[in-house]
Order: C-alpha cells, then sequence, then structure tokens
C-alpha cells in the first residue's frame, strides 16, 4: 500500500488536507497531484481510501510541507507524521506523550484495517479481526463498499454479496431507499477454523444474524452460479452451527 498527504479538491472537501492510501492507480496518483497540485477527489475514490487529517489530530500537519507528500509506503508516510508531529511537539512538553502518540495510534489503527480492502498482511502489527462490522464505521464502510465488485444479490431479501481484495463484503440495505442497515467485511486469507470461532464470540444475539447473512448469500451465490464461493460460506455456515 502506498500513501499520501494532500490535499482534496471536490465534495464539499474545500481543499482540506487528507491521508490517503491506495494500490491500483498509483503512478497515475502521482502523475495528477504533482501536475495539479491537489487531488481530484472523484480520482481518489476510484482506486484509494480518505481520511481528513483532522480526523487523526487538529495540529497543522500542513505546515512541515510545501506541497503534496507521496509515500511508496505506508510506514514511510506514518514514520514521516511521525517526525513532523515531533516538530510541533516538544518532547520536553508534558503534553508531548499524549499529542503525537494518540494521533499516530489513530493513524496506525486506520491504515491496519485496510487489508479488508487492499488485502495482504496488517501494517504495524495491528490485529484484526476474521469478520469485522462495519456498521459502526459508516465512512471506511461506505468508502470500501464504492470500490468493491457486486458478486450476488438474493432475491428473497435485501443482501448483497461483493468482493474487494481483502475480503467479501455482505451487506443488506432498505428496499425503498437502498442505504446500508448492515454491513460484514469476511476477511481473505483467514483460517476457517478462525473465523468460526470469531463467530461464536459474536454472541447469541449477532451470531444468529450473521449466519442469516449467510444463508441469504449463499442462495444468491448460488443463483449467479458462484460454487466455489458458496461452498465456502455453506462450510462458515454448517461448522458455526455445529459448535453453537
Amino acid at each position: 500500500m502506498r500513501g499520501a498527504f494532500v490535499r482534496i479538491k471536490g465534495q464539499k472537501t474545500k481543499m482540506a488536507w487528507h491521508i490517503v492510501v491506495m494500490d491500483d492507480g498509483w503512478t497515475e496518483f502521482k502523475r495528477v497531484v504533482k501536475r495539479l497540485g491537489y487531488a481530484p477527489y472523484d480520482f481518489v475514490r476510484k482506486y484509494g481510501m480518505i481520511e481528513k487529517w483532522r480526523e487523526f489530530s487538529n495540529k497543522p500537519l500542513w505546515a512541515c510541507v510545501d506541497g503534496p507528500m507521496l509515500f511508496e509506503d505506508v510506514q514511510e508516510m506514518r514514520d514521516w507524521v511521525v517526525s513532523c508531529l515531533m516538530k510541533i511537539y516538544s518532547p520536553t512538553t508534558r503534553h508531548w506523550i499524549w499529542g503525537c502518540g494518540s494521533p499516530i495510534k489513530r493513524l496506525e489503527k486506520w491504515i491496519g484495517k485496510l487489508v479488508y480492502v487492499f488485502g495482504g498482511e496488517p501494517a504495524f502489527n495491528i490485529q484484526l479481526k476474521p469478520i469485522f462490522d462495519g456498521s459502526d464505521e459508516w465512512s471506511f464502510s461506505m468508502q470500501a463498499l464504492g470500490s468493491s465488485k457486486l458478486l450476488a444479490k438474493s432475491r428473497r431479501s435485501n443482501v448483497e454479496v461483493r468482493e474487494l481484495k481483502g475480503s467479501y463484503v455482505v451487506h443488506n440495505y432498505r428496499e425503498n431507499t437502498n442505504d446500508i442497515i448492515r454491513i460484514y467485511f469476511i476477511r481473505k486469507g483467514v483460517q476457517l477454523l478462525e473465523t468460526v470461532q470469531y463467530v461464536e464470540r459474536l454472541g447469541i444475539y449477532e451470531a444468529p444474524i450473521f449466519r442469516r447473512f449467510l444463508l441469504d448469500s449463499i442462495e444468491a451465490l448460488e443463483d449467479e452460479g458462484r460454487k466455489e464461493l458458496a461452498d465456502y460460506f455453506k462450510t462458515l455456515l454448517g461448522y458455526s452451527m455445529m459448535v453453537s
């Protein structure tokens, strides 16, 4: 994953500074940013994930730069952010640990979650769940959903199955408005047993809801002829019911 600290224009951002992470489209992104001095919102959202810097800290990180910052690796970007915050917060001040450490932890956690979108292994040793309920992190989930590929849609319920590089996405929506109600990211590359055990930890209320999503997803996938993924969901469903 590559990263950038850049102003974004469009969608009422008012040229605000953002953290950007992407994989595909990086070469074109660099060309556009170097030419314009900022990144067009629609272009960034086509390939990447974004978050306003102010969501990590209210300190003026842009005071450390005279233009967009582009990094070939998110670790490099993280280290640069640390160095800038250390300049803003003197290590001799009593607020240094809170002022510098807290934004870095938030940044690391956000980048770590991007494995659900881009795949690979989590950066910064962030521990990820086999199944991520994105219902409470709407901005992240809606961005990720916008980058996903539709695989199947249930004919008898409002459940869709989508795919990202790093996960399968199962969600439902209100029929009249298409508003998303609940969304799950099932991470790829995780051992089946680990995923099953996590389903059980969802609890007596949440686990049955997730199983219902799996059941509707299996039907939709079979209707679309996606047998391999349907079989994986069947196995996940079967094992989770056996150990419940």
